[in-house]
């Protein structure tokens, strides 16, 4: 079965294309219609689509998919293949929902922490008994430089470099220092704490800034379509429940 995956954000919209299970390809846009859609899908047709939407669902998208295929849209509504114990699932936010079915399947189903580095860092605990019991959330990299540059008369909003040591020798520098180490050095406190209190033996990490992920005391697996590969496995969990001879 061919199947389809549309992560709908505030500024882009991503999607993936799968074929019984296994990842085609993926692209994003800023705007998409559902003629360019079908053209990007082109020879595929797929049968099924998963469309979450962290922004404002992007309704006429979804009717005209909803016309063509089956559609889904993720809520915690869905029968889930993994358990919400979260007190306002009404918040949860769908990538996050997404991401932590992914990452328990990356995991082999066993207990995982997800950490995902972007905009701000989610920190994501699953059971091995695929129960969400929630988690954390902290500023991303640059989130902080900016709050620094606007919180105050005169510090610059610097760029995040690759490595930055941990004494600066100028005001850059040092924004740099404290930005880049501060956040590698919470991630270590979060995952070590993980660790301890729940046994964590796994961390999948994605993200934008997944690439500067420090080095952990745990086995880490790093996937950058971590959100696509969860949506996938919660489709064809729909599909099992609603078509369990397809």
């Amino acid at each position: 079965m061919v199947t389809l995956t549309l992560d709908v954000g505030n500024t882009r919209i991503k999607a993936a294309l799968f074929e019984q299970g296994h990842l085609l390809r993926e692209a994003k846009w800023p705007v998409l219609s559902l003629d360019d859609l079908w053209q990007w899908l082109h020879p595929h047709v797929p049968q099924a689509c998963l469309m979450a939407s962290s922004g404002k669902l992007h309704d006429t998208l979804a009717d005209g998919l909803r016309a063509r295929l089956r559609f889904y849209h993720l809520t915690t509504q869905l029968p889930l293949p993994i358990a919400i114990h979260y007190d306002t699932p009404h918040t949860l936010g769908a990538d996050r929902i997404a991401g932590s079915v992914g990452a328990y399947y990356c995991a082999g189903r066993q207990s995982v922490l997800k950490v995902d580095c972007g905009t701000c860092v989610t920190y994501d605990l699953v059971t091995a008994g695929g129960v969400f019991e929630g988690g954390a959330i902290a500023p991303g990299l640059h989130m902080r430089t900016r709050a620094m540059h606007a919180h105050t008369a005169r510090l610059p909003e610097v760029s995040v470099p690759d490595v930055a040591h941990l004494v600066g020798k100028s005001t850059t520098t040092a924004l740099q220092s404290g930005t880049l180490n501060g956040w590698q050095l919470e991630i270590l406190g979060f995952v070590n704490r993980f660790r301890q209190d729940y046994n964590i033996q796994t961390v999948v990490v994605t993200g934008g800034d997944a690439h500067l992920f420090p080095a952990v005391a745990v086995s880490v697996i790093k996937q950058p379509v971590l959100v696509h590969l969860g949506m996938q496995h919660i489709l064809q969990h729909l599909i099992d429940i609603n078509h369990p001879t397809t």
